[in-house]
């Protein structure tokens, strides 16, 4: 008989026996009722008694009514029978829902890769589109779950179809300016893009909270340890994900690699910082980025570089045609020179052809002043 997980034994209260479980479970006056039965791993016990208490489950089992009988069942899971939780027509269970298709109006198919509980009284279901979606189990956006066929319709609000980017860095607070901001404080609010800041410090085994240490072999400085970046990449990442360290040994960005993951669903991006880091974090990682041959004091500055070059270049952020006038192009050109009021300044006056109305002569001058500056200033990109 199929069981279902209901839960976990996370501690005792009180010396008569009582268990404490953690569930998100979603039908727990049918999960905890009072003399049916449940299952702690492989064993089966009776309830005799259910409350709840600070957002746990307490219950008492049968037979065992004494604090030191019941300390071995701590960590283990809780289980019941799922044909004895007496569903109705309209309740589903969520490790169900997890099998069924989403629909929105516009045809777009999704499936659901979680559920999870966002707090006490907020389930989420996170929805794979062409990006990751978030939406409340009790939203209005749900305009109907079919049983029969397995599928839930949606109505999205527009934007919400968004990359989703994370961050790891040992200095949050440096990207608050960043990205409250123009563009992307914009494109955040329009839901194009979410972005979180992860602080890996807070993933750190260390009893004293180290995120870093002295280097094998001698050498000045402090590097970056592996463990607490792996456990953060490895919470986060899913199949979707592509993961970026920034390092001075990455190849050089350009305006061809923002395009290339302005594509992505998910990003998650690592910055170092001290001397550097672990050589085994490299592994994680399916690209690595530098922005330039010099020295910064972390890879925090180097993020918000990528994070504003591709959050630009998401649908609906900013004008299509913005992209193609861009200072860097497909071309490796630089961009031309552009002019605004007043027509003469200072004795420096507005080229004539660019106050003619001909748009054929100006397109024409704008080329070859764009060949003209690249020459002159970055004779570099013609050789590319």
């Amino acid at each position: 008989m199929e069981k279902v997980y209901i839960g976990k034994i996370v501690n005792t209260h009180g010396i008569k026996g009582e268990l404490r479980i953690l569930s998100d479970f979603e039908f727990k006056d049918k999960a905890f009722k009072v003399n049916t039965e449940i299952y702690i791993d492989n064993e089966k016990h009776i309830i005799k008694s259910y409350r709840r208490h600070k957002n746990y489950d307490m219950i008492t089992i049968d037979n065992y009514n004494n604090i030191n009988d019941v300390l071995y069942l701590l960590k283990k899971k809780v289980y019941k029978k799922k044909n004895e939780l007496d569903l109705s027509d309209e309740e589903i269970l969520d490790s169900d829902l997890l099998t069924y298709k989403v629909i929105d109006k516009n045809k777009n198919c999704g499936i659901i890769k979680e559920i999870f509980l966002a707090s006490p009284t907020n389930k989420i279901i996170r929805v794979l589109f062409d990006k990751e979606v978030l939406i409340p189990i009790n939203s209005p956006m749900i305009k109907k779950i079919d049983k029969k066929l397995k599928i839930v319709e949606v109505e999205l609000i527009d934007g919400m179809i968004y990359m989703k980017i994370d961050i790891l860095s040992l200095f949050p607070d440096m990207f608050n300016g960043v990205f409250t901001e123009s563009i992307i404080k914009r494109a955040i609010k329009d839901k194009k893009v979410n972005i979180e800041i992860h602080n890996f410090r807070d993933y750190t085994t260390d009893p004293h909270n180290k995120v870093d240490d002295t280097p094998y072999g001698g050498g000045c400085g402090m590097v970056l340890m592996a463990q607490p970046i792996f456990d953060c990449v490895e919470s986060l990442k899913k199949e979707e994900s592509k993961v970026i360290l920034l390092t001075p040994s990455g190849i050089p960005y350009k305006q061809k690699i923002a395009y290339d993951l302005s594509k992505e669903k998910h990003l998650i991006i690592i910055c170092g910082h001290y001397e550097g880091f672990d050589e085994r974090i490299r592994t994680l990682a399916d690209l690595e980025i530098s922005i330039g041959d010099y020295v910064l004091t972390g890879g925090e500055i180097p993020a918000m570089v990528l994070v504003d070059s591709i959050t630009r270049l998401l649908p609906g952020v900013i004008k299509e045609r913005s992209h193609l006038e861009d200072s860097f192009n497909d071309n490796y050109l630089l961009d031309y020179p552009t002019y605004t009021k007043p027509r003469i300044y200072k004795g420096m006056e507005v080229p004539e052809v660019l106050l003619s109305g001909d748009h054929k002569k100006i397109d024409e001058y704008r080329k070859q002043e764009s060949i003209r500056k690249t020459k002159e200033l970055r004779p570099d990109l013609l050789k590319k």
